[in-house]
């Protein structure tokens, strides 16, 4: 899958986890907030963590702001704002670190259930599990493609050969008929 079809599938998981407003389940640590896609270089804190999702005990009141990017099996986190993260070359799905309730943290626009952000979760993999076959499946038509070309090439060579062998004989033939004609119009001359 080329770069174009992963930056599209990302940005488009994230305005549909966006549109609905999910965010991560509210824990005493914190909470992320998808606020974007992006990506930008440097500013790394600690190691990636593995999965689709920031990991919740990474947010915390005294990491407040921080971003997590992440893509379909990790994040990445950095000490930076969110809007102040740009000009990376991986974008992906970009989450704010917000304190729990109580600790100053902005409300959530609309919470969903674990159920609604699951099946969510399952459309987006199942989104990504389509566009890997659509992939696969291009390359498979131009596999075909071009077998078929080399089969339409073997076919007209096949086709220029018989035409040649038939000027070949109609060529032989005319040079038969054309000594034929000078033969008679010599023994015209000589009568």
């Amino acid at each position: 899958m080329n770069n174009l079809h992963r930056i599209s599938i990302s940005m488009l998981a994230a305005v549909c986890i966006a549109r609905v407003g999910l965010a991560q389940p509210s824990t005493s640590t914190g909470a992320w907030k998808l606020v974007g896609t992006g990506d930008c270089s440097g500013h790394a804190v600690g190691t990636n963590s593995m999965g689709p999702n920031p990991d919740a005990a990474r947010c915390n009141s005294s990491l407040a702001g921080i971003t997590a990017v992440c893509w379909n099996n990790d994040c990445n986190y950095k000490d930076i704002a969110p809007g102040a993260c740009k000009g990376g070359a991986y974008p992906g799905r970009m989450y704010a670190c917000q304190p729990a309730s109580g600790q100053g943290a902005v409300a959530t626009s609309a919470q969903h259930s674990p159920d609604q952000a699951e099946r969510l979760a399952q459309l987006v993999n199942q989104m990504v599990a389509d566009q890997q076959a659509l992939s696969a499946l291009q390359v498979q038509i131009q596999t075909l493609i071009t077998q078929l070309r080399k089969k339409q090439q073997t076919e007209v060579q096949v086709e220029m050969d018989r035409m040649i062998q038939h000027y070949a004989t109609l060529s032989k033939a005319e040079a038969v008929m054309h000594d034929a004609i000078e033969s008679m119009l010599n023994n015209l001359v000589k009568n």
